[in-house]
């Protein structure tokens, strides 16, 4: 008999494909124009509850086009991952429908100018986070919470990407993200990770920008600027994977890694360069360094806390308070 998970994954996958081909019908059909994208952001945004101050905008998004094979990878690669070519490539660039989000308990501050990136939106971040033992309890009011997105229509309004109203998911497409349901999926999902793990005397903590898929349920920031007080069991195990992991290396866990390469296309990485580990009491933490150099890591990042330097390095300076508080 598959595991019960199983069957709540397959609800969620049905659910959302059914809200894809409504969400998309209402964007095609009610797309608004500039001016009325200006009215209804003044309008209703102010009085909308916190998680539903969702804003449809349009993403610039760049990429590279390798001049060897003709594939497009992310803009951020100094490499292709379809032939390993390396530089030149051609620059171009498309947009993409975004959600802009508002500042939300627990997320960081608009300030910071950082984003959100959503991979399959909430059923793979459902997927990944049943490993677990808080995500096995959550997994029927999981199904609920996407029945209840999949059937709640919401306003679109203009907001600029990392402007006031806060940090944008970007979808990987634009003719099939189940756009409003992945998006308010995937921050419920954080407030219920979140609740959780307080009932238990613990937080789940993270930096942004964060994989949703990948590191929902993984990692949480708890208390925006506050200090970063990241505590409680969950991080029990992180100190021991540190030391495992090193410069240019991949760490993720077997019970994880099928997902990860899936969806990142792992099995580029040489094989040399992955490490599992599956440490007692926390199963799926990826830490990783830098690579010194795009060799080291074809896929641009050595973890899935993917980001600029300084954003990893916060990262690890607030993992290193944890560890100095368990």
């Amino acid at each position: 008999m598959p595991p019960a998970g199983h069957e709540a994954i397959g609800s969620c996958r049905r659910i959302v494909r059914d809200a894809r081909k409504r969400l998309m019908k209402q964007v095609n059909i009610l797309r608004p124009t500039a001016e009325e994208w200006a009215r209804r952001s003044d309008d209703a945004s102010a009085r909308a509850p916190l998680g539903k101050r969702l804003r449809l905008v349009p993403i610039e998004e760049r990429f590279r086009v390798c001049r060897a094979c003709g594939a497009v990878c992310p803009y951020r690669w100094t490499g292709c991952r379809h032939c390993g070519a390396g530089l030149p490539q051609d620059i171009a660039s498309r947009h993409r429908w975004g959600v802009a989000l508002p500042l939300m308990q627990g997320l960081p501050d608009p300030s910071e100018s950082q984003e959100i990136e959503v991979i399959e939106g909430a059923v793979l971040a459902a997927e990944l986070c049943l490993d677990s033992p808080p995500a096995l309890a959550l997994e029927r009011s999981m199904v609920d919470l996407v029945e209840e997105l999949a059937s709640t229509a919401t306003g679109f309004g203009s907001q600029v990407l990392n402007g006031a109203g806060g940090p944008a998911f970007l979808f990987p497409s634009t003719a099939d993200a189940a756009i409003e349901a992945a998006a308010r999926a995937a921050l419920a999902m954080l407030e219920r990770w979140r609740g959780s793990t307080a009932r238990r005397g613990g937080w789940l903590a993270t930096d942004v920008p964060l994989r949703l898929g990948i590191n929902v349920g993984l990692l949480y920031r708890h208390g925006g600027k506050s200090g970063g007080a990241f505590r409680g069991g969950c991080l029990a195990g992180a100190e021991a994977l540190a030391r495992v992991a090193g410069p240019g290396k991949v760490l993720v866990s077997e019970s994880v890694f099928p997902h990860l390469a899936r969806s990142f296309d792992l099995v580029a990485i040489d094989p040399a360069s992955l490490r599992t580990a599956e440490p007692p009491g926390f199963p799926y933490l990826v830490v990783g360094e830098k690579a010194a150099s795009p060799q080291d890591a074809p896929n641009g990042f050595t973890s899935p806390f993917v980001g600029r330097q300084s954003e990893l390095a916060v990262l690890r300076q607030h993992l290193d308070e944890a560890f100095q508080g368990v």
